[in-house]
């Protein structure tokens, strides 16, 4: 039986030391990287060396009052997916930061974990000398040092990215309403929107998708900016996108209409 669902953007990621308790921070193991995506600008660096090498990552999408935090580290064997807060404690000490989170394997031989936190949560990253992250009795410990260069190289790409869009980077960000979807996305689908093939070959996963909206509220663009690794599904998130969604267009301080993004999350699973 299939089973479709939506949510809004992505969830977040955590590990753990090997004993579950705070270990000493892992030391950086190179540099800061600014990588410029298609429709993201991540920053990463590694930490730690070996088994106990991770790849800590943070993802920013212009048009989003949200970031993800995902973290990488080689697991033997595969680990499913699994839902937890993930508690970021930064030092110097700060309120902690609670975010929903997922962990588990897509493949062999790698853990992965993913989160969202605010803009506001950004700010208090950007600043720490170190991050402990908790999840699901996993610990990860960072020697951050701080990430003041590195995110403001990304607020750089971020304004190149809506410049490739089409958009102005100070009028984006002037925006003072969002865009709103006139109907709720979940019930932009139905069960008998799975494909039959998929549904055949029991084809799962989840489709991340950027929505061009434009002034008129109308539907610009639909594009498939993580994917789902079955093209059917893909392809049919954003048909189905196509045929349904409606918008109200975001609006600037004084009220003019503009063009903008919103970042959707489908997940489809066929249910034995």
């Amino acid at each position: 039986m299939p089973l479709l669902s939506t949510l809004v953007l992505l969830a977040a990621t955590s590990a753990k030391s090997q004993d579950g308790a705070p270990a000493a921070p892992l030391k950086p193991a190179g540099s800061w990287v600014v990588d410029y995506a298609d429709n993201a600008c991540n920053v990463a660096r590694v930490f730690g060396t070996g088994e106990q090498r991770v790849t800590f990552v943070l993802v920013l999408m212009p048009g989003r009052d949200t970031n993800q935090i995902v973290i990488q580290r080689a697991h033997d064997g595969k680990e499913r997916i699994r839902e937890g807060d993930l508690v970021i404690t930064t030092a110097p000490g700060s309120p902690p930061i609670t975010a929903r989170a997922t962990s588990g394997s897509v493949k062999a031989g790698s853990r992965l974990l993913h989160a969202t936190i605010g803009r506001e949560e950004l700010l208090q990253i950007e600043s720490a000398k170190s991050l402990m992250l908790a999840h699901r009795g996993q610990v990860i410990h960072l020697a951050t040092n701080g990430m003041k260069t590195p995110l403001a190289a990304a607020l750089t790409c971020e304004d190149d990215l809506l410049r490739t869009w089409g958009a102005d980077p100070a009028e984006f960000r002037n925006i003072a309403i969002r865009a709103k979807a006139t109907l709720s996305p979940a019930k932009w689908v139905t069960n008998d929107d799975y494909p039959d093939e998929s549904v055949r070959m029991g084809e799962s996963g989840s489709v991340g998708v950027r929505l061009d909206i434009a002034a008129d509220g109308k539907l610009a663009a639909c594009t498939v900016i993580s994917s789902s690794t079955f093209k059917r599904l893909d392809e049919a998130t954003c048909a189905m996108i196509r045929r349904r969604a409606r918008y109200e267009p975001a609006r600037l301080t004084d009220g003019k209409a503009v063009a903008s993004a919103a970042f959707l999350r489908f997940r489809w699973q066929v249910l034995n």
